[in-house]
């Protein structure tokens, strides 16, 4: 995303950047609203740029923490059938080095690594983890758990291994990476750079 510079709201003075428009909206919302149009090669291409920036955050020692579809920006590409996928929302991000065990949990639940949820610190591979469910959701076009109310009962149920469905038709080797990266032994998951 183009950086144009920088701004102040007057009430909070909390800093904002303004960055170039994302005219596809969120992927969350590309999903709710053209989720049959979307090819394979897109969706893959999707999540090949969306891990290009998750590796380049994590090389310079951040995390996300708030890991999920709706920060996820899409912009169109001029001339081709796919948007340029770009994270965005880094108002949780913070040096992996800096990590406190007690440090409140934080992000939309179920995106959140078991272990955040049993009350472990955040590491690089709890937005791994968010990765994997994001995997779910563009192979199914739905959010995770949807149905669900994000309460106790689900945190528990994630922690004691449940994780979201993959839509029809998924291609095995993708749901193999998917639970790979969902994996509950957050020691297994693959890094951004090996995604």
């Amino acid at each position: 995303l183009k950086f144009y510079g920088m701004t102040k709201d007057p009430e909070t003075e909390e800093l904002m950047m303004i960055l170039e428009f994302a005219d596809r909206g969120t992927m969350r919302s590309v999903l709710l609203h053209n989720f049959n149009n979307i090819l394979w090669k897109d969706k893959i291409y999707c999540l090949f740029r969306i891990a290009y920036g998750l590796e380049k955050l994590h090389e310079s020692g951040y995390f996300h923490k708030d890991f999920h579809s709706g920060n996820i920006l899409q912009i169109a590409i001029r001339n081709e059938d796919f948007n340029y996928s770009y994270i965005s929302d880094f108002g949780l991000s913070g040096p992996s080095t800096k990590q406190k065990s007690d440090d409140k949990i934080c992000g939309v639940m179920p995106y959140v690594a078991p272990e955040v949820l049993n009350g472990e610190p955040y590491t690089l591979s709890s937005d791994i983890y968010s990765f994997g469910i994001i995997m779910a959701e563009l192979s199914s076009g739905r959010p995770p758990f949807y149905k669900r109310k994000h309460d106790t009962t689900l945190a528990l149920e994630i922690c004691n291994g449940l994780r979201p469905e993959f839509g029809k038709g998924t291609p095995e080797l993708y749901k193999k990476l998917a639970y790979k990266c969902m994996n509950a032994n957050s020691n297994q998951r693959p890094t951004a750079k090996e995604l």
